[in-house]
């Protein structure tokens, strides 16, 4: 199964704010054998966000938007959505009664458009109610911008996608990737049933690497494994 994980806001674009959405998508759907096939960070724009969407979605089995559901006339995700899918905004019932009762009194124009969803989408509730849901139309997963609600609201989605067997390694070395870079090459070609990537990283003064492997079954990733485990000691 694939997946594309898209991430809306001029505040991240703009580095008002740090982005984690993607990071914490990608790891947990990595861990159920779902494969991340790209990545984006979009602005706050209707016509933008509609065409990533209209040309991305039907790539993928899963299709992952945070951001831009909220009250104010920078959340545009829900109309891009409708206008990527050629469907009218509706005002979904359920939701609209969430709204009421969540904000009684307070309830407003702008927070009721909210619920203004492209026709025939289901909504997302999260595990710990926010007053604030989600909704899915399609193979496309729109969450709440906010780290914390979106965590809850993929919690939930999280349940409805069966996890695909996916086994990985990972190997730590001090060796720099200039001494092994063509050796690890020849074992990836020797290897295609399994994905080889080289990580190097500076910790505490000190260059070193992690070497990930990657296999859906199990016999190919232990061979690639030793193979590497005998070239570092080579060198």
């Amino acid at each position: 199964m694939k997946a594309a994980i898209l991430t809306t806001g001029n505040e991240i674009l703009s580095g008002q704010i740090h982005e984690s959405n993607q990071y914490y998508i990608a790891r947990e759907l990595t861990k159920m054998g779902v494969e991340i096939i790209s990545a984006a960070v979009l602005p706050d724009d209707i016509r933008t966000i509609a065409d990533y969407v209209r040309s991305h979605h039907k790539k993928v089995d899963f299709f992952f938007i945070s951001g831009g559901i909220g009250s104010t006339h920078d959340d545009v995700t829900r109309p891009a959505v409708a206008r990527a899918l050629r469907l009218p905004l509706k005002r979904h019932k359920q939701f609209a009664k969430i709204l009421k009762d969540f904000y009684g009194k307070r309830l407003n124009a702008a927070r009721i458009r909210m619920a203004d969803l492209p026709d025939g989408a289901a909504l997302i509730i999260p595990q710990k109610y926010s007053g604030a849901p989600g909704f899915r139309i399609n193979n496309i997963y729109v969450f709440a911008g906010i780290p914390q609600l979106m965590r809850e609201m993929f919690k939930t989605v999280k349940k409805t996608i069966q996890k695909v067997p996916s086994f990985h390694t990972t190997i730590h070395t001090t060796k720099r990737e200039g001494d092994f870079a063509d050796a690890l090459h020849k074992i990836q070609r020797r290897h295609p049933a399994v994905s080889i990537g080289s990580y190097p990283y500076f910790w505490e003064k000190k260059l070193g690497g992690k070497l990930v492997i990657r296999s859906r079954i199990p016999e190919p990733l232990h061979k690639a494994t030793a193979d590497i485990r005998r070239m570092l000691k080579s060198i």
